[in-house]
Parts: C-alpha cells; sequence; structure tokens
C-alpha cells in the first residue's frame, strides 16, 4: 500500500479526499448528495483515478491546469459556503424538515402532462425507425446508427427526451410526496419502462446515466438516505474488480491475443475517465504551432439556446469556433469531451473560472436549501436536475446542450400548472387524504 501511495502521490491524496466526502457524510451522519459533498468527491475520485497515468495521453498537468482545477474547485466550495453564511445571516430555517404529503399540488394532472410527454417521447421513435429501419438495439450494429455524422433531424429531441420523462414520473412515484396510492404504482412501473424504452430505442450512456442517477437522488432525499456504507462498499468493488484485471493483464505476453482483450478492458473505461483532463490539459496548454481557442465572450454559453435556433453552425463558422465535439483540444482521436472549465475559458478566459463556479455553487447551494425546507415537487424536481450535473462536471457541460434547455422549461411549465389553485375539487381518495392529513397533524 505504501509502495503504491509513492508511485501515485497525486491519485492517493485525491482519492483520499473522495474517501473523506465518504466517511464524513456516513459519520457525521450528513447528506451525502449534498453540492458541496457531491461536487468534491466526483472532482476528487476522478482527477484520482485519471492521475495514475495508465496510457501515455495521460501526461502529467501543467501549472495552469492544476491553477484551474483547484482555483475553480475552491470558487465552487466558496460558493457554498457563502450562501450557507447568507441563510443564517437572514435567520431563515437551516433544518431539513423532510417531505411531507403534498395535497396542494394537482397530482393526477401532473400524471396525465407526463403521460402526453410520454406518448410524445414514444411517437419520436419514428425518427429512428425512418433512418434506421428499426429501434437501434434491434438492428443489426446499433453502433452505425449513432454516429454524429447520421442525421435525424430534430428528432433527437424528442427520443433522447427519456430522462425528462423519468424525472417527472419519479418525483410522483414516492408515498412521502404523493399521496394517490395508484399514482404512486403507475408512475413507478411507468419510470422504468421509459428506462427500457430508452435502451431499446436509442442506447445512448449519457440518457441512462440520467435516469438512473435521478431515481438514485429521488431515492435518497424522498425515501431513505442512502448510506455511505453503501457507497463505499460499491467503490471497494469496483476497484477491487478494477485492480484485479490490471493483475490479470499483466501475466500475459504483449503479443497474446488475451493481452489485447484485457488491455481494452481496462484501458476503455480509464481513457473514458481521464480524456476530460487531458483535453483540459491539452487546451490550456497548447503547443508553440498551435493556437488558443479564440474567446466566444458569454455567446457559447448561450449555444444551447442558439441550437434550437439552428444559428449555432453560421455563428461557429464565421468565428472559427469549436463544435460540441471540442475538435481542436481532441487531443486523442475519438475521446473528445472536456471538463466544464474548458467552455468557462473559451467565454470568459481566466476570470471566468474563477468567478462562474462561485455563482454556481451559490445558486445550486440556493436550491438544495430551498428544497430542504419546502419538499415541493417543483424544488425536488430542479435540485435533482441541477445536482447531477454538478457531479457530471468533470465529464461535461449540460447547460451548453439546447435538450437540457428544453427539459428544465417543460419541468417548470408542468409544476406551475400543478401547483395552480384546483377550481374543481379532487374527490378521489378524499378518505385517504384526511387520513394521512390527520396522521400528519
Amino acid at each position: 500500500m505504501i509502495g503504491l501511495v509513492m508511485d501515485y502521490p497525486e491519485s492517493a491524496i485525491f482519492l483520499s479526499i473522495a474517501l473523506f466526502c465518504l466517511v464524513q457524510s456516513w459519520l457525521l451522519k450528513r447528506d451525502f448528495f449534498s453540492p458541496a459533498n457531491v461536487f468534491c468527491f466526483s472532482q476528487s475520485i476522478t482527477l484520482g483515478i485519471a492521475y495514475m497515468q495508465l496510457t501515455p495521453t495521460m501526461s502529467e498537468l501543467h501549472f495552469n491546469t492544476w491553477l484551474a482545477l483547484i482555483g475553480g474547485g475552491i470558487s465552487f466550495m466558496g460558493g457554498c459556503f457563502c450562501l450557507r453564511l447568507v441563510w443564517k445571516q437572514k435567520q431563515l430555517p437551516a433544518n431539513d424538515v423532510g417531505p411531507v404529503p403534498v395535497y396542494d399540488y394537482r397530482w393526477k394532472l401532473h400524471f396525465s402532462l407526463t403521460c402526453f410527454l410520454f406518448l410524445v417521447y414514444v411517437a419520436s421513435f419514428y425518427g429512428i425507425i425512418k433512418v434506421a429501419g428499426n429501434l437501434l438495439l434491434l438492428t443489426g450494429n446499433p453502433a452505425d446508427w449513432m454516429g454524429k455524422e447520421i442525421n435525424y433531424g430534430y428528432y433527437p429531441y424528442l427520443f433522447m427526451s427519456g430522462p425528462l420523462v423519468v424525472m417527472l414520473y419519479g418525483v410522483s412515484s414516492f408515498k412521502s410526496l404523493n399521496p394517490h396510492k395508484a399514482l404512486r404504482i403507475c408512475s413507478a412501473i411507468m419510470c422504468f419502462i421509459a428506462i427500457a424504452l430508452n435502451v431499446i430505442a436509442y442506447p445512448n450512456r449519457s440518457a441512462l446515466f440520467f435516469s438512473i442517477a435521478s431515481i438514485i437522488i429521488f431515492w435518497n432525499f424522498l425515501r431513505r438516505k442512502i448510506p455511505a456504507v453503501l457507497i463505499m462498499i460499491t467503490l471497494a468493488l469496483a476497484v477491487v474488480a478494477f485492480v484485479a484485471v490490471s493483475t490479470l493483464r499483466e501475466q500475459y505476453g504483449s503479443n497474446s491475443v488475451e493481452s489485447y482483450a484485457l488491455e481494452y478492458v481496462v484501458e476503455l473505461p480509464y481513457k473514458y475517465v481521464a480524456n476530460n483532463y487531458w483535453n483540459l490539459d491539452y487546451g490550456l496548454n497548447p503547443g508553440v504551432d498551435n493556437e488558443l481557442h479564440p474567446y466566444t465572450y458569454g455567446i457559447d454559453a448561450f449555444f444551447g439556446m442558439f441550437e434550437l435556433l439552428r444559428v449555432s453552425g453560421a455563428l461557429r463558422t464565421s468565428y472559427g469556433w469549436d463544435g460540441p465535439f471540442n475538435e481542436s483540444i481532441e487531443k486523442e482521436h475519438g475521446f473528445n469531451t472536456v471538463s466544464y472549465l474548458w467552455d468557462l475559458h473559451k467565454d470568459f478566459g481566466w476570470p471566468g473560472m474563477f468567478i462562474l463556479p462561485f455563482i454556481c455553487g451559490f445558486m445550486v447551494s440556493f436550491l438544495y436549501n430551498l428544497m430542504r425546507t419546502s419538499y415541493k415537487p417543483r424544488n425536488v424536481i430542479f435540485y435533482v436536475f441541477f445536482v447531477y450535473f454538478v457531479g457530471w462536471w468533470f465529464f461535461t457541460s449540460a447547460y451548453k446542450q439546447g435538450i437540457y434547455w428544453i427539459w428544465a422549461l417543460l419541468m417548470f411549465c408542468v409544476t406551475t400548472l400543478c401547483n395552480a389553485k384546483q377550481l374543481i375539487p379532487d374527490n378521489t381518495d378524499n378518505q385517504s387524504d384526511n387520513q394521512q392529513k390527520a396522521n400528519i397533524q
């Protein structure tokens, strides 16, 4: 163990920080899914894994890159801390009240609107069948139909929206919020149907991870807090499996077929984590024969909106900007993702990498405190929505994609309509509702 620490000091430090995030939430009985903890854990564990340098592409990070990573992290954590101070100064409620059934929310309308969005989502599969001839998992080779050169038009905004449906069904699947048993059961079933259809129709990793993660975070806040011990055990098993495969690989000669197979098994998941950091380092420290990506002066941050208006291509061509695949800093072909700091650098330079994480940490912490003091459906949905992106920041910046702007707008509209005062009293399940109200009082 000491030898491993000496061989990989940076990895040892960051993995220790990730372990601390788990242990402190366990011993101090704090919420693992708080903004600061999620950010610190995800950034530390991914950077710790990346710095094992299992491939030559992941070289030593430059000073500029360390400055951006550490400065951006301190800035985000500082925003979380400042929100806590402001919250206390304003003498706002700081204790977690816990979820209670929301009786003045129009759950039947919520379910009906979600079903409508689900039908639109399923109907969009026509766009896949029109191009590929079948749902992708049922074709001979799904990968042939998932390349960036395949044009599905506007259909991806619909058939990639499985996570939107899952989130809307998910929030109404828990007894702690929804007092209607029949709606809860139907919503839970529809969650898993939507995930299954997502895999069959267009098996995209990002959509699948988003759907599963949102259910896990809903469960943590609305059913039972996920114990840190369980997270630690899962993480330990993953590390053991990773080391075991690495050890097996060393038993084979470099020219054997088994060696190539095991090398692929070990290095492929590693590259998906590490390439975000080596691309960031490559972008911030270009070679003498390259030039920095031109600044976009904040316009690139709103590319999600421009993408919907179909003007993004014109802007990119006119100003020489990268496309969504980060062509200028793709250090190894096929691994094009990069951490959120690169997008902030393109938009606002070095000041942006220190100022905007602070603002984001402040705002996400505000959503977190707001949710804990009032477990309304909208508060829960939007916190789960944004905290997932905070945890996923090591990989990519979600706000650059127009589809997430659409989801946020639809979630706001659905929860606003269902928060409206009911014009017609809802007598369904009145007896059970009155009983639950009496129990709460």
